[in-house]
């Protein structure tokens, strides 16, 4: 998938507040800390309230930004799916163990402390070892 792709479809049927709840369900999958999820989606402290809405799926609509960020985060779930068939616990659980990759840091760290250039680089390693 080249970079400037969305990895989401268009498709009038999927409501932002079903994706949105897609989305923290991966999240879980992946064990991220409830105190991450706002840096790792780029929200601001003052969010608060809308980052109540994504995890409730109740958002009727979402910026530019966060749904880009999405599709970076379903790509890569996407990537892991095919790097480790048959082998979820692998998948899910990729994205939090330490990786020589990152210098001994998680991916996970690396999209959380770089936003969205973390995503990228995370994204981009993981289509080089597809």
């Amino acid at each position: 998938m080249k970079a400037d792709e969305h990895y989401l479809p268009h498709n009038p049927d999927a409501t932002h507040g079903r994706l949105a709840a897609m989305i923290m369900t991966l999240l879980a999958l992946w064990d991220v800390q409830q105190c991450d999820i706002p840096l790792l989606l780029g929200l601001q402290a003052d969010q608060s309230q809308y980052l109540e809405m994504l995890q409730k799926g109740t958002v009727d609509s979402l910026p530019p930004e966060l749904y880009q960020r999405f599709s970076e985060l379903l790509c890569c779930h996407s990537l892991l799916k095919t790097l480790f068939p048959g082998r979820a616990d692998l998948a899910y659980s990729w994205m939090s163990q330490p990786n020589h990759a990152f210098g001994g840091e998680s991916p996970m760290a690396i999209v959380i402390r770089d936003k969205t250039d973390g995503l990228n680089l995370v994204r981009n390693y993981l289509e080089d070892q597809c």
